[in-house]
């Protein structure tokens, strides 16, 4: 086995190399300008009684409850600081939507396909976050029926009532 394939092996993006972290963010890098980043956070998107839904956005103007996430056998749990008792889980994850959270005070079982992967673009840099073993189909999309909100999606399609694919721009989403 030679050491480029190796190399190739362990920053494969199709390799999980990481299940469970006990703290982290996320920064989505631009693919088409690797110098721009932007934090991503889970934000509120619906409340209604005894029950809240979330997803990742890069909004940079709009509130989050969670500091930080967990990922705990391949789910994510947001966590809160101010409220260490909310619990909120990864709950759906659809092609074409934003990944989505649940919170409730008794949460179904994580969505459990997330884990990080190396990094396939700087191998010296930060672990990438993918979705059932894909790191390479997020992206950032304006929201067109939230005022053009920049929210997170994962393997953008075309007709989508909340996006225009032209609009997206695709990202990797780096732990931090």
């Amino acid at each position: 086995v030679s050491a480029s394939s190796i190399q190739h092996r362990q920053t494969d993006p199709q390799t999980c190399t990481e299940t469970s972290v006990s703290t982290f963010n996320l920064l989505a890098r631009y693919k088409n300008d690797p110098d721009k980043t932007v934090p991503v956070k889970v934000i509120n998107v619906n409340t209604v009684p005894k029950v809240g839904y979330s997803i990742l956005s890069a909004c940079p103007d709009c509130a989050t409850t969670w500091q930080y996430n967990v990922l705990q056998n391949n789910g994510i749990l947001p966590k809160s600081e101010a409220n260490p008792y909310l619990n909120t889980v990864s709950y759906t994850l659809i092609v074409g939507e934003s990944p989505t959270f649940i919170s409730t005070q008794f949460t179904p079982p994580p969505l459990s396909a997330y884990c990080f992967t190396g990094n396939f673009v700087n191998v010296s840099g930060p672990r990438i976050l993918a979705a059932y073993n894909d790191a390479k189909t997020w992206s950032l999309c304006p929201n067109v029926t939230a005022s053009g909100r920049l929210d997170v999606v994962w393997s953008a399609i075309a007709n989508h009532p909340h996006y225009s694919l032209d609009n997206c721009v695709g990202v990797y989403l780096e732990q931090v």
